[in-house]
This record gives structure tokens, sequence and C-alpha cells, in this order.
């Protein structure tokens, strides 16, 4: 039997709407935009373009300086004495770091080669340096500082009362 071209046109339009509405039914979205989706998608977008990123806002010009001095109460020679004082003396010279309002005060170690330049940093307080960010942090820049500014101008007769010094460094602005 013979279905008319009108007929066949009605039975693929009905096929075609039970399909859609299956398809919806079942949560699953037709791949085929319809004419009126088609061109709302294609149509160009009138909406204004983004706004310029705003200018950051400049940081304020105040740099941190280290007060180095012997740890209180740690024996010190005389001689040792003047060298913590020539290497305070060389580290505000050469060194600037940036604010840092509330960095603690560091302990550190400093051992020295006879040239005057740094073998080895050590921090004292442990405990502050893993678990304190701030303390962390000032000991990092002061050891940043004693490395940049080395080697320090100090008398190879001395060098037994200065190759090692107890320090403790104060960030200060």
């Amino acid at each position: 039997m013979m279905v008319p071209a009108r007929q066949s046109r009605i039975y693929r339009w009905l096929a075609m709407s039970l399909l859609s509405l299956t398809l919806g039914a079942c949560g699953h979205a037709s791949t085929v935009p319809s004419p009126a989706t088609k061109s709302a998608t294609t149509a160009p977008s009138a909406a204004p373009p983004p706004a310029a990123p705003a200018k950051p806002v400049p940081l304020k010009k105040v740099s941190t300086r280290l007060n180095i001095a012997p740890i209180e109460g740690a024996p010190v020679a005389s001689d040792a004495r003047s060298a913590v004082a020539a290497i305070s003396k060389r580290v505000a010279e050469c060194w600037q770091g940036p604010e840092s309002p509330d960095a603690p005060p560091v302990s550190l170690q400093l051992s020295l080669n006879q040239d005057g330049s740094v073998r080895i940093i050590t921090v004292l307080d442990k405990k502050s340096f893993s678990g304190n960010a701030g303390y962390r942090a000032a000991a990092t820049a002061a050891t940043s500082a004693l490395f940049e500014c080395s080697p320090f101008a100090l008398p190879a007769a001395g060098y037994a009362s200065w190759k090692t010094l107890p320090l403790r460094i104060t960030p200060h602005h």
C-alpha cells in the first residue's frame, strides 16, 4: 500500500514530535537547534566590553634595616664585639629589605671564613622558625642580607674570636 506524500510528511512530523517529547521527558536535550535558538546564538552580543583593570596602588617606600648585636648573655670577646659592629655597619650600608612592620627579632649563629665571607648561618630558635611565618621571613631576610653583604672586612688576627658569632638581628624601619 502506497502512502500519499502528504500523509508521509505528517507521519514523519508525528514521529519526530513523539521522539522529541520522549527525549525531553528522559532529560536528554536535542542536539539539533531550532531556528529560533540558532539565530539567537549567532546574533552579536550587545554587552559592553569589559572595563579596564584598575591600576595597582603603589606600595609605600619604607625599607627595613637590620640591627645586629651579640645575643645577650653569650660570652663574646672584645674582638668579637668589634667584628659584630663592623658586620652591622656593612649590612646597614649594603642592604635594605622590604617593609616588615611586625618582623620579630631572630637569633642566628654566623660562621665566617678567615677572609670574612660567610661559611654558614644557623637559625638558633628552630621551633619559632618552623612554626612562625613572621619569624621565618625575618630570618630569611637576615640570612640574605648577611650573604649579600659579605665578605666583611675583619682583622685576620682576631679570627679565633669572630669565626663563630651568636647574633640577635632585629628588623626595624
